[in-house]
């Protein structure tokens, strides 16, 4: 789903209100159903150096957050 075809969804509404209400969000379902192109509407306003995205699609974040927070941070860091 490119962002020019994007539809606002009801979804959208509480995903923002959730954001106003705490730091993390965390978008799941199954694939090709926007959860990108809704984390990219929802982060285009908060600065880049305020946000960090991860996607769990990437083999290597993933088995870090399996070895535990500490090896991911560091990893991040090391970038």
């Amino acid at each position: 789903m490119s962002s020019t075809t994007y539809t606002k969804r009801l979804v959208e509404r509480h995903c923002r209100k959730a954001l106003s209400d705490r730091k993390i969000l965390v978008l799941i379902g199954t694939r090709q159903t926007g959860k990108s192109t809704l984390a990219r509407q929802l982060i285009s306003r908060v600065p880049d150096h305020e946000r960090l995205v991860l996607n769990l699609d990437d083999p290597f974040l993933r088995d870090h957050l399996v070895q535990g927070e500490q090896a991911l941070v560091r990893q991040m860091e090391e970038k």
